[in-house]
């Protein structure tokens, strides 16, 4: 199946992945109040710092892993078990300083629904860390990695619709739909894999296995931590340093941006992704241009149109109450384009050569200019400043993926 097809097929089940908690978010902040609404997502934002630490660095050194094993005939189905181990180590005592992190910072302003909300987040946290997303991708089948995802979101969908029509929505019900999800997809997609002929010999782990691993994914989970710094963390950056509102506001505008991103940019890359990975060396070169020209184009796309359309968008969307997150939203729809073409041209690319380590000067970088940029803006400007900050590390981070790549693939 070519790659526009297959581009095509994940996109539509990752639109409708995305697009269903998009459809809830309208709903959610109409039940909880723009106050509440910020409130629910820093909690939300604090474990998807966690979930991404745990999962998103060993994706990439996963998906290269399960290729050369495939490629090499090894044994694929104790690299997957291997790196499902890992990644449950790494959630866990992510989990645990987290949880250390906010008791010791609670003075009082944690009371009883917002531990109950820290329990629920926790179970989706676990759950999160045994979804072996990387085999999905390693075997080609991402579509049906998102058709199990999309199933998770029903779930997700059915708790909240429910939870409104009973009239007992309460500021754990989305977290809850999110938990139990998770759990589906988890318990779903191991019993996928299971079946599958890849997945075959012994699942016992040896320790020296589960150490080489964790070291060829350490550029990818360093890398990813700092830049979790300038992009999920700024919902904390902006409770911080601003006002409630202020907190609303951006995350309305911010869930908008990253759901399209989501959708078109991540179709995009999921797929040319993998058949970079599997191009022979004179093809790298054609589809590397076709995976930046695609994702570039998109991402033009989406920021013409949120630009011009920020405030119709934010208005019917929301309501009048969340109107002056339009100025944030029409800084943040040119988020998508840097991402995806940093994403090309940096990880992606530098992954195929074998030189991801050098992100970490642009990232370190990025996360510098994010934070001086937060201290200066966020306090005056509040979701505004955030957004300019987050923008202007996303543009430094393209501008450095892009002269690595440069200068690695002529060489």
């Amino acid at each position: 199946m070519n790659a526009p097809i297959r581009i095509a097929k994940v996109a539509a089940v990752q639109g409708l992945q995305y697009v269903l908690p998009l459809l809830l978010l309208p709903l959610v902040a109409g039940w909880l109040g723009l106050v509440e609404f910020g409130r629910l997502f820093w909690f939300v934002s604090a474990f998807t710092l966690v979930n991404a630490a745990s999962g998103f660095g060993l994706e990439w050194s996963g998906t290269r892993s399960l290729s050369a094993a495939d490629a090499h005939g090894s044994n694929w189905g104790l690299t997957v078990a291997t790196l499902l181990r890992l990644r449950l180590v790494v959630a866990l005592t992510a989990l645990g300083l987290l949880w250390l992190a906010l008791l010791l910072a609670r003075d009082g302003r944690l009371g009883p629904e917002d531990l109950a909300l820290m329990v629920i987040l926790t179970l989706d946290s676990l759950a999160s860390a045994r979804y072996p997303n990387f085999a999905f991708f390693a075997l080609g089948r991402a579509g049906r990695a998102a058709g199990i995802q999309l199933e998770g979101r029903l779930i997700l969908a059915a708790v909240v619709l429910a939870a409104s029509f009973l009239g007992q929505f309460a500021v754990w019900t989305y977290p809850m739909g999110m938990a139990l999800g998770s759990c589906w997809v988890a318990l779903r997609s191991m019993r996928w894999l299971r079946r599958q002929p890849a997945w075959a010999g012994p699942y016992a782990v040896e320790w020296a296995a589960l150490l080489c691993r964790a070291r060829e994914g350490l550029p990818f989970f360093g890398i990813t931590l700092l830049s979790l710094g300038y992009t999920t963390a700024n919902v904390l950056v902006v409770s911080a340093l601003s006002s409630p509102a202020e907190l609303g506001y951006f995350t309305a505008s911010s869930k908008l941006v990253v759901a399209l991103n989501s959708i078109f940019i991540g179709a995009v890359g999921s797929v040319l992704f993998r058949d970079r990975l599997a191009a022979a060396s004179s093809e790298r070169a054609a589809v590397h241009r076709s995976s930046w020209l695609s994702v570039g184009l998109l991402g033009l796309i989406i920021g013409l149109g949120l630009s011009f359309g920020a405030d119709f968008a934010i208005k019917t969307y929301y309501g009048p109450e969340f109107a002056p997150a339009a100025a944030s939203l029409k800084v943040l729809a040119w988020i998508p384009l840097c991402v995806g073409l940093s994403n090309v041209l940096g990880l992606q690319g530098l992954s195929a050569l074998n030189r991801e380590r050098w992100l970490y000067l642009p990232v370190l970088l990025a996360l510098g200019l994010s934070v001086a940029a937060n201290v200066l803006w966020t306090p005056t400007w509040g979701a505004y400043g955030a957004s300019l900050a987050w923008l202007m590390a996303e543009l430094l981070l393209l501008l450095g993926s892009a002269l690595l790549y440069r200068r690695f693939s002529r060489s």
